[in-house]
């Protein structure tokens, strides 16, 4: 049941949906995309969106990524991300499975990443009917998104139900376990306000949660379960701390990981619908994305 101060989750949204209506009804109306959909015990039906190389032989079987967009684990929209899965699936010869996961406050912690889990798991099973390589996919995302993709691992160390070639983090939130002011930005103009970012925690979080959960908190978990990762930070984010730290933890333990930093980079710079945009920044970053990809999935080992 919503909390009456959950209920100010629509206000946001509605302000959302004003600024990226125009993306999103463009990305729906693409006639190349396969929409999937698969019933999770938690949070009902999870849909899925297969973008293929616009030059697929529609038999060779793919290496497949999973993508999850940004939103503060309280955004749907997942269209955002349909022109980088395009250029992702283009560029490498993969096929990329643009996740439209559950969000809070309708779905708090631990459930968007249950029911994340559970989707990979089931399109994984289903890999004749997609052309999929099973055993042969990587998990990505953005903000929200790559904090999700990084639990994900940690919940797939515990479960073992298929198996991740690499993961990549795109400024992702990975230390939730500490009040969002405790966070520092060498510019607080160019960083995610504190106030937004409590608003986030609250909305997902229920009150007395366990933040220290590496589920809550990626970063407290044991660095040596990863794969092979891609750790992105910008500059201007009040994020880059944790992501640096994270990224050091895993060299540590073993781990083969890049960790890069944009400079003149705020969060949602890889983006072009955001205001943060950064043109030459994204560029680097999408083709950093793309070779790590390209090198998980589709080397010789």
């Amino acid at each position: 049941m919503m909390l009456e101060e959950d209920k100010t989750i629509f206000e946001y949204r509605m302000s959302k949906e004003m600024k990226f209506t125009h993306a999103i009804k463009e990305e729906k109306l693409k006639q190349n995309i396969e929409k999937i959909s698969y019933f999770t015990k938690d949070c009902g039906y999870i849909d899925g969106y297969i973008y293929r190389p616009e030059t697929y032989d529609g038999q060779t079987k793919l290496p497949v990524v999973f993508n999850f967009h940004g939103g503060g684990m309280v955004l749907k929209y997942c269209e955002q991300d349909g022109i980088y899965c395009q250029e992702i699936a283009n560029k490498v010869g993969v096929a990329v499975v643009n996740v439209d996961y559950a969000v809070a406050p309708e779905f708090k912690f631990p459930l968007p990443i249950y029911s994340a889990y559970e989707f990979i798991e089931q399109v994984l099973e289903d890999n004749e009917m997609y052309s999929f390589q099973k055993d042969n996919c990587l998990l990505m995302g953005h903000s929200a998104g790559g904090y999700l993709s990084t639990a994900l691992c940690i919940l797939n160390d515990t479960n073992q139900k298929f198996q991740v070639k690499g993961l990549i983090a795109n400024y992702a939130v990975l230390k939730q376990d500490t009040a969002p002011s405790a966070r520092i930005s060498k510019n607080i103009d160019k960083s995610i306000p504190v106030s937004r970012m409590e608003q986030y925690h609250n909305w997902y979080f229920e009150k007395g949660e366990d933040t220290t959960h590496p589920l809550a908190s990626p970063i407290n978990a044991q660095g040596h379960i990863f794969p092979p990762s891609l750790i992105i930070s910008a500059d201007y984010d009040s994020l880059k701390n944790e992501e640096k730290q994270f990224a050091e933890k895993l060299r540590a333990s073993g781990v083969k990981v890049r960790y890069e930093n944009f400079d003149e980079a705020m969060h949602g710079f890889t983006h072009k619908w955001f205001d943060e945009y950064h043109p030459t920044q994204a560029k680097k970053a999408w083709s950093l994305m793309q070779a790590f990809i390209k090198e998980q999935l589709l080397t010789e080992a």
